[in-house]
């Protein structure tokens, strides 16, 4: 999948998840608190800037997978896991390497910006610190590189019911692996930056 069509995909997630939320119908207000969600998300990542995974990797498709638990009425904290996985299209930037798995996860903190009073509709904002894991293949061999890793997601979810509820977002994620490597060519195998629009569903629980 190309870049251009990647950054189409990401700007639509963002250009539409209002509209989309705000455009549902809102007859039905849905009054009960909630206590905790977790969702599903299908992702489409795309790696930025000058490194090793923008320069020399396809990245495929994958998934996330979220669970908060809400403090209060706008607070929520909880923990993040996304996976997708990385075919080598430049060997030349990349090394002797085919493919990869690329796992993070990620303790979030975050915060409902637009919280409607029917509990139907929220836009919202979380960061987080974490860890992740570059799993490398090639031919028969198999190595890793991982490290530290920082993460943002907006997301905009609209609730059909007082269980389930479809969600759009947007995750990034800077990598900062443990990479040997000679000093001048560490920040590009070292750090990454990865943007993952994605569109799933979440479950509510009180």
């Amino acid at each position: 999948m190309s870049l251009n069509f990647r950054k189409g995909i990401l700007w639509g997630v963002c250009c539409l998840a209002l509209p989309f939320l705000y455009g549902q119908e809102q007859d039905e207000t849905l009054e009960s608190a909630i206590f905790g969600e977790i969702g599903v998300c299908y992702v489409v990542p795309f790696a930025h800037g000058n490194n090793f995974l923008s320069e020399g990797y396809g990245l495929g498709n994958g998934f996330t997978i979220d669970a908060f638990v809400v403090m209060g009425s706008n607070w929520f904290v909880g923990g993040q896991g996304s996976h997708f996985k990385g075919e080598v299209t430049n060997v030349a930037a990349v090394g002797a390497i085919d493919k990869s798995g690329i796992t993070h996860l990620h303790v979030m903190g975050g915060y409902s910006f637009i919280n409607t009073g029917a509990n139907r509709i929220f836009l919202e904002m979380a960061m987080g610190i974490g860890y992740a894991n570059y799993r490398h293949k090639k031919e028969f061999k198999r190595f890793r590189d991982d490290g530290f890793s920082l993460a943002t997601t907006l997301s905009s979810s609209y609730r059909i019911t007082k269980s389930i509820g479809v969600y759009l977002k947007l995750d990034s994620y800077w990598d900062f692996l443990e990479v040997t490597t000679a000093p001048e060519l560490e920040n590009f195998f070292g750090r990454t930056q990865t943007f993952a629009p994605s569109i799933g569903i979440k479950l509510y629980t009180f």
